[in-house]
């Protein structure tokens, strides 16, 4: 007779059942503690984000209030000293936030659209170039805004530009723009930033005017050296901030005349937050309107880091 048997049981004991309880509260702690710490990096990412976003938008606004900063300081009464346009550096504090600006007058600059050959020769001399070489280079340029397709002496037209290597020729029009000029045949980036402060398009005119035009400009046209010349700029500056008539006849040239009237202004500014965080802006505006109802009209606005404050302040 067979007995029916029961299979026997196993028994787990108290204690291994409370070994498994502890590793699965382990695991469990564990992945809740990278969840956490992914979840804490994350939010610590975006909070820095955030912060970077925030901070890039008022430096870029800080900069946009530097722009009607300087409107304020130059439509100042002629009494009250208004601010020199001559490139000097203005500064102020905004909530913590360092600003800088400056104007510079478009007729201290030659026009690249309107110089001569000659102009355009001693102003790229200034910039220590021989004088072979800024020969070539003002051809070119006058060649590049011409309108015909006849090579000057030390110029270059298409078949020049297409021998070279570029896939463009001579415009055969205006400059729309000072950094255009770096696509003229044997322009560099060096002779570009050397030149810069002292060129424009808009003056329509081949004199300039000598107490708002820069260093590299009054080197060009004068035959004083550094010295002299940054002795000149120092004089009208602090004679302007004392109400005083600006040295006219301190230096003489040709291509001077301090009958032109203001018209048209570039206007730089720069906010820095930190050196990580700053925001540039370079805008051209057209003075208009009669005395005591003066505005400004914007004509070009870019954002750039490349312009260099003067360490000057008046």
């Amino acid at each position: 007779m067979l007995l029916n048997r029961r299979p026997k049981r196993r028994l787990v004991g108290a204690s291994s059942v409370r070994g498994l309880a502890l590793i699965s509260v382990l695991w469990v702690l564990v992945l809740l503690t990278l969840i956490a710490g992914t979840l804490s990096a994350n939010s610590r990412s975006s909070a820095l984000m955030t912060r970077n976003i925030v901070q890039a938008s008022q430096a870029r606004y800080a900069a946009e209030a530097g722009i009607q900063w300087a409107f304020w300081g130059l439509l100042i009464p002629p009494e009250q000293t208004p601010w020199i346009a001559d490139g000097s550096t203005y500064q102020m504090s905004l909530d913590g936030i360092r600003i800088s600006a400056a104007v510079e007058d478009e007729y201290g600059k030659i026009d690249i659209n309107i110089a001569s050959a000659e102009m355009l020769q001693r102003l790229l001399q200034a910039a220590d170039l021989e004088a072979g070489r800024a020969e070539a280079l003002a051809d070119a340029i006058l060649d590049w805004r011409d309108e015909d397709d006849f090579r000057r002496l030390n110029g270059a037209e298409d078949d020049d530009y297409f021998s070279a290597g570029y896939s463009y020729g001579a415009k055969n029009a205006p400059f729309d723009s000072i950094d255009e000029l770096q696509r003229v045949l044997g322009f560099d980036k060096v002779i570009f930033r050397e030149i810069r402060p002292g060129i424009t398009i808009y003056s329509g005119r081949q004199l300039v005017n000598p107490l708002v035009a820069p260093k590299v400009v009054l080197l060009a046209f004068t035959e004083q050296g550094e010295g002299a010349i940054d002795q000149y700029i120092e004089a009208r500056r602090q004679l302007h901030l004392s109400g005083l008539q600006p040295p006219i006849e301190q230096l003489s040239s040709v291509y001077f005349s301090t009958s032109l009237k203001a018209v048209n202004y570039t206007i730089h500014t720069q906010a820095v937050i930190d050196p990580r965080t700053q925001s540039g802006i370079a805008a051209v505006v057209r003075r208009q309107g009669k005395q005591g109802q003066r505005v400004f009209k914007i004509l070009n606005v870019q954002h750039e880091q490349s312009y260099k404050f003067s360490n000057n302040e008046p």
